[in-house]
């Protein structure tokens, strides 16, 4: 029984990861160059050398550091579960390390090894945002950064796609949280102490929104359509959870 069980574990994580690699296929992400505000701040104001990116998807949030300067002579890594989007991020920043891993069991990363790890929309994604959370502490050393950014909405939002009979912001979000009590518990729990915390109301780009849908916009990080780029449309009782935690010596 033991043996069957672990062997429908093993074929449902297959299925999950075939699903992935389709949807990452499918929807491809524009480079951008925006850097959250709170972001940017704390990785400029504290010392640290060996950064992670864990959910990297195509990359973006390393391309647009990278303009910045914020990755120049650091230890970069990133992970996702998707190959696709994997080998897609290691063309655009051929400077960081790269793996195919799980943001809910980080096996590339060892214990301790990382001063400054970021998570953005990804947490709302995974299978448990414990274990998700518990990795990010595992592979922080003591006084280690992390930046979790994820989805947030009111009670009464509401958007075009379903998932488990809810309507989600996109089809595979497994949770979206509406109470503080749902994640910060789970933080504190694993040694992660917020030391800062912001919901802004989520807005998207039609210029990002078109070249997801038509793959004719790659890149939207200079020129001219970085201007119009940053014309953005709100979505009703949606926003985007931003919280810096220090993990806890």
């Amino acid at each position: 029984m033991m043996l069957k069980a672990i062997e429908l574990a093993k074929m449902q994580k297959r299925v999950s990861v075939t699903e992935i690699d389709k949807y990452s296929k499918k929807k491809i992400q524009v480079y951008h160059g925006e850097v959250p505000k709170i972001l940017e701040r704390y990785m400029r104001e504290h010392d640290w050398n060996t950064f992670l990116d864990i959910g990297c998807g195509d990359g973006v949030l390393l391309h647009s550091l990278y303009r910045i300067g914020m990755l120049n002579g650091r230890v970069c890594r990133a992970v996702d579960l998707s190959r696709t989007r994997i080998d897609r991020a290691a063309l655009v920043n051929p400077f960081a390390h790269f793996n195919v891993d799980d943001a809910c069991n980080l096996k590339t990363i060892k214990n301790s090894v990382i001063d400054f790890a970021t998570s953005m929309q990804v947490i709302e994604h995974v299978e448990s945002d414990e274990k998700s959370v518990a990795e990010i502490s595992r592979v922080l050393r003591p006084g280690g950064i992390a930046y979790i950014e994820t989805i947030f909405k009111k009670t009464w939002a509401w958007y075009f796609y379903k998932c488990n009979g809810k309507h989600v912001l996109e089809p595979n979000h497994v949770r979206e949280y509406t109470e503080d009590d749902q994640l910060v518990p789970i933080l504190e729990r694993y040694g992660l102490e917020i030391v800062e915390a912001h919901k802004e109301l989520l807005r998207f780009s039609l210029i990002d929104v078109i070249g997801h849908k038509t793959r004719l916009i790659r890149d939207t990080s200079t020129g001219i359509i970085n201007v119009l780029r940053r014309v953005k449309v709100p979505i009703p009782g949606y926003y985007n959870w931003k919280i810096i935690c220090i993990k806890k010596s």
